[in-house]
């Protein structure tokens, strides 16, 4: 008689770099199953237009972030701040980063600031 082993489906974290005004890579780096759980991470910091590159790929999910209070319920660690930063995201759209160069400069020309 053998036995049965069940398969645990892993799905991996990715990982996503955030990109500056000129589109170039940062050091910084944030993870998440879904681009929009590492654009909340970056929104909690301060990041109203995110721009996250995923690691390994040309895409660029652009998403629009802000983050509000929350006061600390009873279910969180006792070493928290009693009002905790929530971060909110948008997403606006995902593009491939060479599409979203072209994109930036012809909007330069025009005069229009993405």
């Amino acid at each position: 008689m053998g036995s049965t082993q069940t398969k645990i489906n892993y799905i991996p974290k990715k990982r996503f770099v955030l990109l500056d005004k000129d589109l170039e890579d940062t050091n910084s780096v944030f993870t998440g199953y879904k681009p929009s759980t590492a654009a909340k991470k970056v929104a909690t910091r301060g990041h109203k237009l995110i721009r996250l590159r995923q690691k390994g790929t040309k895409r660029v999910h652009i998403y629009r972030g802000k983050y509000k209070f929350q006061k600390k319920t009873k279910s969180h660690p006792k070493w928290l701040k009693d009002e905790i930063k929530i971060g909110q995201v948008t997403k606006i759209q995902m593009i491939f980063l060479d599409e979203y160069r072209k994109t930036i400069k012809k909007a330069t020309r025009s005069g229009k600031n993405y």
